[in-house]
Formats: structure tokens, C-alpha cells, sequence
């Protein structure tokens, strides 16, 4: 499922993930009414946020056992990921540095630590090493 230019809510998302019980891939792009994420999925294979137009703190939990590709070009403050596959892929760009707190940083790093490919830019290297 791919959605581009799309007012969602987080519940409104949440729900439609929930009812897709063999959906493999999820990307959002340029979506709007987006703050607290919460993606659960037994199917969810990808999952891509590509710049979600946010006014305010935008977190992103997700619960998804079998996911192999994570990306984010978003302006995410927090990024929670619950049972990682051994095999993840995670690609992170755009963290937000003026609202990032030095605890998510160092509990994505934990979450990161067994994971096989993490891509990231040089802004994110830069926001870790300011904030470790």
C-alpha cells in the first residue's frame, strides 16, 4: 500500500494496517494529520515514511517481526522499533536535532545494535555524536 498527499490520522492508520492482515509493504508520502505512529504487523515486510508534513513532535513505534526494510526521510523525534528482525534493513535521514532527546537516541542505538545494514546520512552521524 502506497499513499501519497494523504490527510490521515493516526488512528485512521493504524486501523487500516490492522485490517490488512497480508499487507507486505506500507509507504507514506508527503501524508499529513500524522503525529504518533503506531504500526503493528505480522505481514509488514517494508515500511517507508518518506517526508510526512509535521507541525509538531512526530514519533514512530513499530511492531513488525517479519520487516526487512525500514526507511525515513521524515522529521521523526523518536523512532521505537519492537521486535527487530535479525535481518533489517533501517534507512534514517532527517531527524528533527531541536527536539531530539539524548534517551531515544540512545534507545534506537540499543534497538540498532543487532541490526545486519543501517544506512544513515551524515546529519544523523553529526546528531549522535552530539548527543551520546
Amino acid at each position: 500500500l502506497t499513499l501519497f498527499y494523504s490527510y490521515l490520522t493516526d488512528q485512521a492508520l493504524e486501523a487500516i494496517v490492522s485490517k490488512c492482515s497480508v499487507l507486505e509493504s506500507l509507504a507514506l508520502h508527503f501524508c499529513q494529520g500524522l503525529y504518533m505512529v503506531k504500526v503493528s504487523s505480522m505481514s509488514l515486510k517494508e515500511f517507508v515514511l518518506y517526508r510526512v508534513s509535521v507541525g509538531r513532535e512526530f514519533s514512530v513505534e513499530v511492531d513488525a517481526p517479519n520487516l526487512v526494510t525500514l526507511k525515513t526521510w521524515a522529521c521523526v523525534n523518536m523512532l521505537r522499533i519492537h521486535n527487530p528482525c535479525r535481518h533489517l534493513e533501517v534507512t534514517l535521514f532527517d531527524w528533527c536535532i531541536t527536539r531530539l532527546e539524548k534517551s531515544n537516541v540512545r534507545t534506537l542505538l540499543g534497538q540498532l545494535a543487532e541490526i545486519e545494514v543501517l544506512v544513515a546520512s551524515k546529519w544523523i552521524i553529526e546528531v549522535v555524536i552530539v548527543y551520546m
